[in-house]
């Protein structure tokens, strides 16, 4: 029993911090979904829709980032901070890239809505919202490139509280798009795509300028990503994106088979996924 009052105090103490930071993450979706109610059914659904177009896409993108985790760990161990370096620069190169696909996919999301038989107002406010949140690919994705970064130098912290100070921020922004400016669900995936953007601009700057990570910027200016950092990466991450698509897909793609029977029906189901998600996501 020796060893279990060893590790567990460890365990706990990284286990806590990125909890934490994924509900806070969670958190900005929950809160677009609280405050669309708010403003009406129509709103609430027009977003539902959309979330369950938009985060499959973006989950499988975030798997084959998830790669970063364990290669900066290995590297922190071996105290190689160069690879860091170079670990940091292919993960950024390959947000981009994932970011750049994203926003080309949801840009003109009426191919996929069309073949959903929604109703005509129902389908206008998810293509809004879609076009909107079509923007937050880049920094969401390159938000999580330092998150997974940091995560695997065990800064777990840091990540909790950058993703905490974004709750706030993306509320507020939602309350003057919504209600101020009347916006309805553009507005929604605007504030998401503003809030990324606070985020992975925080995330960088500490990176960047951490005096814990003084060894790794030295070599931030002398290195670049590489084709075969960048294929251990893949090769680590394929798997985990293609899981988690499949996973997380299930469930969307039930959000859209309903979404014909009207903003209600759709409005119910994605509060109950919304609770459910949340409680999923702790264990």
């Amino acid at each position: 029993m020796s060893w279990i009052k060893e590790q567990l105090p460890k365990l706990i103490r990284l286990a806590v911090p990125a909890v934490l930071a994924q509900a806070a993450q969670m958190g900005l979706g929950f809160i677009d979904i609280m405050m669309a109610g708010h403003h009406s059914a129509q709103t609430l659904a027009a977003v539902s829709v959309g979330s369950n177009v938009f985060i499959p896409i973006v989950v499988i993108m975030m798997g084959f980032l998830l790669g970063i985790n364990p290669m900066a760990a290995s590297a922190r161990a071996r105290r190689n901070f160069r690879e860091l370096a170079r670990l940091l620069h292919t993960g950024l190169g390959i947000a981009l890239i994932l970011g750049t696909l994203c926003w080309w996919v949801l840009k003109n999301p009426s191919w996929l809505l069309g073949q959903l038989d929604l109703p005509p107002t129902l389908h206008d406010g998810a293509v809004d919202y879609l076009r909107a949140i079509a923007l937050a690919g880049w920094p969401m994705l390159l938000f999580l490139v330092f998150r997974f970064f940091n995560e695997g130098l065990f800064s777990n912290k840091q990540v909790m509280l950058v993703s905490f100070s974004a709750l706030p921020l993306n509320a507020l922004i939602n309350y003057y798009f919504l209600f101020h400016y009347q916006l309805g669900p553009y507005g929604l995936g605007l504030a998401t795509a503003i809030s990324y953007a606070f985020m992975f601009i925080t995330m960088a700057i500490y990176t960047l300028t951490a005096k814990r990570y003084f060894r790794i910027q030295i070599y931030l200016t002398r290195t670049f990503g590489d084709y075969s950092t960048m294929r251990s990466m893949l090769k680590i991450g394929t798997p985990i994106a293609i899981s988690l698509g499949m996973e997380v897909t299930l469930f969307a793609g039930i959000g859209l088979l309903i979404a014909r029977y009207g903003d209600v029906v759709v409005s119910g189901h994605q509060i109950a996924l919304n609770v459910a998600s949340m409680a999923f996501m702790i264990p």
